[in-house]
């Protein structure tokens, strides 16, 4: 093992150690056991990958709805072994990603164009190789599509209110994109909402080629930036 695959594992056995003896009862019950326990798991289980899922609508509506959940919890997160318990599991979704997913930077650093992008697709440039690094894929993919509707509306003003498909072929039509961009414009697209939709195909949505992708658009459309 690497020796950022011992600090990943040591951060991981530091978490569950503390849960296992900290916030359990001691020759009792386990923390995941009790009450509390169980409802922080369903929350943390709605919100893993920063998904609204439906549980955290079933948990809704068998608390008596959004207030009454929302007072259940901040008064919860508001106790110790709450507020040490919730942001635990969230250390720990972390760090497993990180532990499955820890090789990525270097693969990221061959991926990203060696051009500066327009302000506002750099912003989502860095919110993309954040997702990236920390194996959040789908936020990751989604994150290119936003880029690339950066990229569509500065090179077509005159098209917004237009679905960004019909954009794209709009673009390129009028011989502002060329066809291979007009292709990862589309395919970016495509994969993103897949994921949105929960309607995957055939070619399963890639992180690795979305990033590549978007990071080929930038370097192309904006040679001007180019670091020499």
């Amino acid at each position: 093992m690497t020796a950022r695959a011992h600090s990943i594992g040591n951060g991981i056995a530091a978490i569950e150690t503390y849960i296992d003896m900290d916030l359990s009862e001691e020759g009792g019950q386990h923390v995941d056991d009790t009450e509390a326990g169980k409802f922080l798991l369903e929350i943390r289980d709605s919100i893993r990958n920063l998904r609204l899922s439906r549980q955290l609508l079933l948990l809704r509506r068998r608390t008596g709805g959004a207030f009454q959940l929302r007072r259940g919890l901040r008064a919860l997160a508001e106790t110790d072994l709450g507020f040490e318990y919730l942001w635990g599991l969230v250390g720990l979704d972390a760090l497993y990603r990180m532990e499955e997913k820890g090789e990525r930077l270097p693969r990221l650093v061959e991926l990203l164009p060696d051009a500066i992008p327009p302000e506002r697709a750099a912003r989502f440039l860095e919110d993309i190789t954040v997702c990236y690094l920390m194996g959040l894929d789908t936020q990751c993919i989604v994150t290119c599509r936003a880029a690339v509707e950066v990229l569509v509306e500065e090179l077509g003003a005159e098209l917004a209110g237009t679905s960004l498909g019909k954009a794209i072929l709009r673009l390129r039509e009028e011989k502002k994109i060329s066809t291979d961009q007009e292709h990862d414009m589309l395919e970016i697209n495509r994969q993103a909402r897949e994921l949105i939709h929960d309607e995957v195909g055939a070619n399963a949505p890639s992180a690795d080629d979305c990033v590549l992708r978007v990071s080929r658009l930038l370097a192309g459309l904006k040679p001007a930036n180019w670091v020499v």
